[in-house]
């Protein structure tokens, strides 16, 4: 039968005992007996030669019979002693096996808590790794998308730009045919005169306006090749 406490009790004094300090008292306790029971039987045998030799069949013909039953009662004394320090030695051995089970378990046991708490940090720390990877992630989209939408307003007003300096060029163009034309006529009147003027100084302007639509375009183009260059 395995022990399964460290502390012992005594039913007969009633005191409690650390395991091992019980285990060494009944082992006193035992040779003590041992030796008071063969005091006793010797005791018992003297008394039995003495008073009672008949009913006992024993005889002092028979003192060597007792001999020999007296060799065979130490025998069976000395066997039983033999056999209970068997049976204690066994039960500390089990005590021991279970206890050193008991022990491997427990470190088993606060191994795996200790990878249990490593894999746990781990999983965090990639967990917190992922979620600032997909933030930053995020980021990028969202400016990407932001540069995509600047792109295409600033196409746009090129494409417009274009536009207008090709019309530009049309109206420069057929303005240069109207002069010419006027230049061919020798009489010109005060209306035709003011015309002339008036129609160069749209001339101008749209010389003007010309040369800011230039100026725009060239501001778009670097405009998309530094964002394009940032990309």
């Amino acid at each position: 039968m395995m022990v399964q406490q460290q502390n012992v009790i005594n039913v007969k004094t009633r005191k409690i005992y650390g395991y091992v300090l019980f285990v060494h008292l009944l082992d006193v306790e035992d040779t003590s007996r041992g030796m008071l029971s063969a005091i006793i039987n010797k005791l018992i045998m003297d008394f039995l030669w003495n008073f009672h030799p008949r009913e006992f069949g024993i005889t002092k013909s028979s003192q060597n019979g007792n001999q020999v039953d007296d060799r065979m009662l130490l025998e069976k004394i000395d066997n039983t002693v033999r056999e209970y320090n068997y049976l204690l030695t066994s039960q500390l051995e089990e005590q021991r096996q279970y206890f050193e089970e008991k022990i491997e378990m427990r470190v088993k046991q606060l191994r795996q808590n200790k990878d249990i708490a490593e894999l746990d940090y781990c999983i965090n720390e990639l967990t917190s790794q992922y979620k600032l990877k997909q933030q930053i992630q995020n980021e990028i989209n969202k400016e990407i998308q932001t540069q995509k939408k600047k792109n295409q307003q600033l196409k746009g007003r090129a494409d417009q730009t274009k536009k207008d300096l090709e019309l530009a060029k049309e109206i420069n163009q057929c303005l240069k045919v109207h002069m010419n034309t006027s230049n061919n006529t020798q009489d010109l009147s005060k209306e035709d005169e003011e015309k002339i003027k008036f129609k160069s100084s749209e001339i101008e302007k749209l010389k003007l306006m010309i040369q800011q639509k230039k100026e725009s375009l060239d501001f778009i183009k670097e405009d998309i090749n530094k964002m394009m260059a940032d990309l």
